[in-house]
């Protein structure tokens, strides 16, 4: 498995204090948590004077009485992650968030060294990146989850040795490393845990119950039993804008007016993260509370405004609203690409799949979302059972496999090593007179295929044939036990 990069933020929340407020370097400064009773983060110079983290609001101002204090704001936080992921995913195309500490990251290396020469120039590239934002970062490569977050918080060099030997010095660094509090360690250390090692050996849903879910969660990451790759960030694939109208829309052309600009700024903002728009949902609020949601698929992931008018018009013209409009909300889904990167590898043979593709999304934005269906191959014994409709496409129009459509049903080529020569299939079967006096010549043309009673849903079997009809044609016939009498399924 390729390398992984852990990015560790010390404090995270006091760098945004400094960012802010530059002159707060040099002076004792800290981080209390929401409630302002206990310390979470603090500065050299405030450590230098003995203020530790979880040290009560109180003490720390005994000791230091100069101490500048301002309480941890989550929302501050949030908006610095999301500007970090931007920042991230222009480095890798997997980023993964920790779970309980602010400020650690995960970045999957694969592919990517080869431009840096190597992981070491990866990670000093990355810590160039993040100082560039105000960010002063440790970065450093593992082979594992916990691997790779051990050498960012002692500054290690992992990534040069093999995946064993990780694992053995990673069992020997102090249990300062996992982030638990000074009360934690203590009731650890009396019970002779000091370091990664011993602290594995403990039974692992004790832990959590013992020591607190932060201790758990320390335990799974170092525990890690599966090397797994880096999982990207949820909060990478949501974005969200609501907008409330000035005055309420109560025409079409009103709500477009006021729509359009928003929609330009949300789908620049995807261009900006480097992001392509998969679908793009929107919900409209009307007066009287009630709320109607749309949600519209482009053919290929994309960030045109124009396209995605037309789309969204396609959806709501001859739609009567209850009341007027007095907010929207745009959501999307997205995927990592660039717009330029949908032309690398253009189809210019046969039929254009793009304006295909365009037309069938065109569809589905005037009449829904399960306006258009797709044949799709089943493993069922059944003839009109070996395929279902779904909305996804799965053979190209111009591939010579494709599925044909006649009388409302549809038959796909065959998975089987022997292609099945049945090019068209009845929706029902159709009575087949005058087989008495060509009954005979049915094993000449092939037959007879009999399906056992248990397999089908009525009762008695079916001996299929195919036989010579018309013009050379051959017709795919059976004979139904129950009713003496020979039907019609399909031909070639």
């Amino acid at each position: 498995m390729a390398l992984m990069v852990c990015i560790s933020l010390p404090a995270p929340a006091l760098q945004l204090l400094i960012q802010r407020e530059p002159q707060l370097r040099n002076v004792p400064a800290a981080v209390v948590d929401e409630k302002g009773l206990c310390i979470r983060e603090r500065n050299r110079a405030a450590a230098d004077l003995g203020i530790e983290v979880g040290l009560r609001y109180g003490a720390a101002l005994t000791r230091a009485p100069s101490l500048y204090v301002e309480p941890l704001q989550p929302e501050r936080l949030a908006a610095a992650h999301e500007q970090l992921l931007s920042v991230l995913y222009r480095l890798s195309d997997r980023v993964e968030r920790h779970a309980e500490e602010h400020g650690v990251y995960w970045l999957s290396t694969r592919g990517l060294l080869r431009p840096y020469n190597g992981v070491s120039g990866y990670c000093t590239a990355v810590r160039e990146r993040l100082a560039a934002g105000g960010w002063a970062a440790a970065v450093a490569a593992g082979h594992s989850h916990f691997g790779a977050y051990v050498a960012a918080k002692r500054g290690l060099e992992l990534g040069a040795v093999s995946a064993a030997v990780e694992r053995r010095a990673v069992r020997a660094v102090g249990l300062d490393v996992l982030g638990l509090d000074a009360l934690q360690r203590r009731r650890l250390e009396r019970l002779a845990v000091r370091s990664i090692g011993d602290f594995l050996r403990l039974p692992e849903k004790e832990v959590e119950l013992r020591f607190g879910r932060r201790a758990g969660a320390a335990y799974r990451l170092a525990a890690e039993r599966e090397n797994l790759p880096v999982l990207p960030c949820e909060e990478a694939a949501e974005r969200r804008l609501r907008c409330v109208l000035v005055a309420p829309a109560r025409r079409l052309e009103s709500l477009y007016a006021e729509l359009y600009p928003h929609m330009c700024a949300f789908l620049e903002a995807a261009v900006a993260r480097g992001e392509l728009v998969l679908a793009l949902l929107l919900s409209l609020e009307f007066e009287d509370s009630s709320v109607r949601q749309e949600c519209v698929r482009p053919a290929e992931a994309g960030c045109e405004p124009k396209l995605f008018e037309r789309l969204v018009r396609l959806r709501l013209d001859g739609v009567e609203f209850p009341s007027p409009v007095q907010a929207f909300v745009l959501e999307g889904e997205f995927r990592l690409g660039r717009q330029h990167s949908l032309e690398l590898f253009p189809r210019t043979h046969g039929r254009s799949a793009a304006a295909e593709e365009r037309a069938y999304s065109f569809l589905r934005a005037r009449f829904g979302e399960g306006a258009v269906r797709f044949a799709h191959p089943a493993d069922s014994h059944l003839p009109e059972k070996k395929f279902r409709w779904r909305p996804e496409k799965l053979f190209s129009s111009e591939s010579p496999g494709g599925a044909e459509l006649q009388g409302g049903a549809a038959l796909p080529e065959d998975s089987h090593p022997h292609p099945c020569v049945v090019r068209r299939l009845f929706a029902e079967p159709r009575p087949f007179g005058g087989m008495g006096a060509t009954a005979g010549t049915a094993s000449a043309a092939g037959g007879p295929y009999i399906i056992s009673t248990e397999w089908w849903h009525e009762v008695g079997p079916r001996c299929y044939y195919y036989l010579q009809g018309q013009r050379q044609r051959l017709l795919w016939v059976y004979f139904d036990a129950q009713s003496r009498s020979w039907m019609l399924h399909g031909g070639l």
